[in-house]
């Protein structure tokens, strides 16, 4: 390519390139070419810059003194950079309203996506919000609550976690989170042995409760057609440690579970 086409080139694609100050030993002397002839019309007809290029080179009539080739280059990859912008821009549309409906998709499975923490005692099922970026110590708290109702803390420190959707599937795959939950519960009751179920926080209580069961209050969890759990909704672990004043509330709600 010219020397010359070169620069303007770069220079309308916005490239800045190194030029020296001084002309190097030997150097041949730069060229420029008289374009005038070849017209915008002409470049735009042709079906690809490699026609174009080839066009320029054979109509190159190189003068040593001509001073019109700049601005015709600049109009001619003017030009083509406007055409280039112009197709580009209206495949950007497609572009992002399909990068738009995947990331509402991913945004939507996101949000859907819980994890909460399960511990199992003597006639006493726990199942607790998983709110790990808080960094609070949960484990003590309800240490606390499981000796003022009379049950052993040995396994208090290590919940189990309950995932969902599972780990490698959607949640379309991984069915209903409330039937996921309450099948877990089903099979960690024991065979008669009356057994309650405490629900501390929102995320619980949503896919475990009724959407309408107030705070403190107590219900059944239907586990299947003819079996059910008693159940209490109650505030997260995280939210009792963060408001004190909440205790007293709670203790009123299970204080009949205590064992005597």
């Amino acid at each position: 390519m010219q020397e010359m086409a070169r620069q303007q080139y770069l220079e309308a694609m916005g490239i800045q390139t190194y030029m020296p100050k001084w002309v190097l030993p030997s150097a041949p002397l730069p060229l420029q070419c008289d374009l005038a002839s070849l017209t915008i019309e002409q470049v735009d007809s042709a079906p690809a810059l490699n026609a174009s290029s080839a066009t320029l080179t054979a109509n190159q009539s190189c003068t040593a003194d001509s001073v019109s080739a700049p601005e015709a280059v600049g109009d001619l990859l003017q030009s083509m950079l406007a055409s280039a912008k112009v197709a580009e821009s209206a495949k950007a549309p497609s572009k992002i309203a399909n990068l738009s409906l995947l990331a509402k998709q991913q945004q939507s499975e996101k949000l859907e996506a819980f994890a909460v923490n399960l511990w199992q005692f003597t006639g006493l099922i726990v199942v607790a919000d998983r709110q790990v970026q808080k960094a609070l110590p949960v484990n003590v708290l309800l240490k606390n609550i499981l000796i003022a109702l009379g049950r052993s803390i040995a396994d208090a420190q290590k919940p189990e976690v309950i995932k969902w959707p599972l780990e490698g599937l959607s949640a379309a795959q991984s069915g209903p989170a409330d039937t996921y939950l309450k099948s877990i519960l089903l099979a960690r009751r024991f065979a008669g042995q009356a057994t309650s179920l405490l629900c501390f926080g929102d995320m619980s209580s949503r896919n475990l409760l009724n959407q309408d069961t107030p705070l403190y209050a107590q219900t059944q969890v239907g586990l299947s057609d003819t079996e059910a759990m008693p159940a209490i909704c109650l505030p997260s672990l995280e939210a009792l440690i963060e408001t004190p004043e909440m205790k007293a509330s709670v203790w009123a709600a299970i204080s009949h579970l205590r064992l005597s």
